[in-house]
């Protein structure tokens, strides 16, 4: 269970999703879980799943709670839950995924911890890292990801704390935490959980999107940006606080920071995709999957455009869609992107064709 899963625990689930579904934009075509429960014991289930390009075809997939299950009597006895995992995939063909992920592994042979929990590994039954976006530059791998304090036992028993850091020297296949003065957290609780998607841009800057508080009970999405050799300093991120005429206007006043739409996920991607000409932003809410485009990071994103419903089961939802951009084909007119149904608890991969209506008009 993640942010995103624990906001839609109360949502209602719309409309069936077959096996392949259109809109009048989008075409999508369901390919299949990444893994079978049999095939892959004792690992049963996990969500999130980001990716990060590494280079020569090889990409790191981030993995939030991942279950840990024996299978007695025909019932999943729990081992463990790390609560970050992740794989290496070797192949720029996402249609072979399955099966295929290469998990980083403990000296029990078992999915080992992204994010390691340091001092608070006693107290790993309240204190959670939940991976997010993250990216290689320098020849470095970067991980944002969330600080979570749980208080209870019960499904959304947490709390976000804060976003933190953390960096790879080998290529993806180990983490350390970056430590502040004050702790791990680059931002704080009340701050916009910073790290939901990185996007790359050619001109050396990174752009991070984070969902955060925009007014009482109303959450929106946010934008920081930050030069790739800067990435581990805080004092040097800019978040984007508005435009002037067509221009952004950025600031080091993380308090004048204004929202690039209104009503963020916490998970989604961005990407730049050339067959729309712009941006493609892609997430899931309120049992759909949704896409948006821009001719710009910071916008303006145009109105939702829906990719799928997802399945109407009692008791089910869908949470945390994001494209895998590396793998797109076609120019970007074919994309790739995962999705979680939480009874399933598997990651669910999609191929979705977009339509000519959704390319940016110049």
């Amino acid at each position: 269970m993640n942010v995103s899963a624990a906001l839609l625990s109360a949502a209602v689930l719309l409309g069936p999703c077959a096996m392949a579904q259109e809109t009048a934009q989008v075409s999508v075509r369901e390919i299949g879980q990444f893994f079978d429960k049999a095939a892959s014991a004792p690992l049963m289930g996990q969500d999130a799943a980001y990716s990060i390009p590494l280079g020569d075809n090889e990409s790191l997939w981030c993995f939030g709670d991942t279950v840990i299950a024996d299978v007695v009597d025909g019932k999943e006895v729990l081992r463990a839950m790390p609560s970050s995992t992740s794989a290496i995939y070797r192949s720029s063909d996402i249609y072979s995924i399955k099966g295929n992920l290469e998990y980083i592994r403990d000296k029990d042979g078992l999915p080992a911890y992204t994010i390691p929990l340091g001092e608070y590994l006693p107290y790993y039954y309240v204190r959670k890292y939940w991976p997010q976006h993250g990216v290689k530059v320098n020849g470095k791998v970067y991980l944002y990801y969330s600080i979570i304090q749980a208080f209870g036992t019960g499904g959304m028993d947490f709390a976000q704390v804060g976003q933190g850091l953390a960096v790879s020297k080998d290529n993806g296949r180990t983490f350390r935490q970056i430590k502040l003065p004050c702790g791990y957290a680059f931002w704080n609780d009340v701050q916009p959980a910073f790290g939901g998607a990185v996007y790359k841009g050619g001109d050396g800057w990174l752009y991070v999107y984070g969902r955060g508080l925009s007014g009482p009970g109303e959450y929106s999405l946010f934008l920081a940006r930050v030069m790739g050799e800067n990435i581990e300093r805080p004092s040097m991120y800019l978040y984007f606080s508005g435009m002037d005429g067509e221009q952004p206007v950025w600031t080091a006043d993380i308090l004048k920071a204004k929202p690039v739409l209104q009503r963020g996920e916490s998970e989604l991607s961005v990407s730049r995709n050339e067959y729309l000409g712009g941006y493609l932003m892609l997430y899931s809410a309120l049992g759909r999957v949704e896409l948006r485009t821009a001719p710009n990071p910071w916008g303006p994103w145009n109105e939702a455009a829906t990719v799928m419903q997802c399945r109407n089961i009692p008791g089910d939802m869908c949470y945390a869609a994001k494209e895998h951009y590396q793998y797109a084909l076609e120019g970007g007119k074919k994309v790739f992107f995962t999705l979680i149904y939480s009874k399933a608890y598997i990651p669910q991969l999609y191929e979705a064709v977009l339509g000519e209506g959704l390319r940016l008009k110049r």
